[in-house]
């Protein structure tokens, strides 16, 4: 089941975070679980939020955390995501895609002009990219990285 995201789920959301962070390409780094919770609290309360998570059996399985904003070139509004995750033994089956839906859904009812999705943990970047496609959107750039003590 996908529904939206509240402040009782922050705890759950950075204790599965802290699996996305492991598994990503930032999991050299130190994870503040506290500095993670301030975060999501802000971003749930914050009005621009698109905020999704997913749960099965009573159980939370993954989440979406997004947002909308005015373009910086005028006044039409664009959403992304900053977090997007389903845990491994639940991926391969229709989570990802639902919880993808949730927010193209909200951004549409929020008259978004431009919805974006990304991928910046360098995880699964092929599958993702054809979940992506799959879901409605298409390629338009890419991103790459520098590690600042190299």
């Amino acid at each position: 089941m996908i529904r939206q995201a509240t402040f009782e789920d922050i705890d759950t959301i950075a204790e599965i975070g802290e699996k996305m962070f492991s598994e990503s390409r930032w999991g050299i780094f130190d994870y503040d679980k506290d500095k993670v919770k301030r975060w999501l609290h802000y971003r749930m309360a914050h009005e621009q939020g698109i905020n999704f998570v997913a749960e099965k059996a009573g159980q939370l399985i993954g989440f979406f955390i997004g947002g909308w904003f005015y373009s910086y070139f005028g006044e039409f509004k664009r959403s992304t995501d900053e977090l997007l995750y389903v845990m491994p033994e639940h991926r391969g089956g229709t989570t990802g895609k639902k919880l993808i839906d949730a927010y193209v859904e909200r951004a549409k009812e929020l008259n978004v002009d431009d919805i974006c999705i990304g991928n910046s943990t360098g995880v699964k970047i092929n599958s993702t990219a054809k979940l992506y496609e799959y879901c409605g959107f298409s390629q338009s750039g890419f991103n790459y990285f520098l590690r600042g003590d190299k």
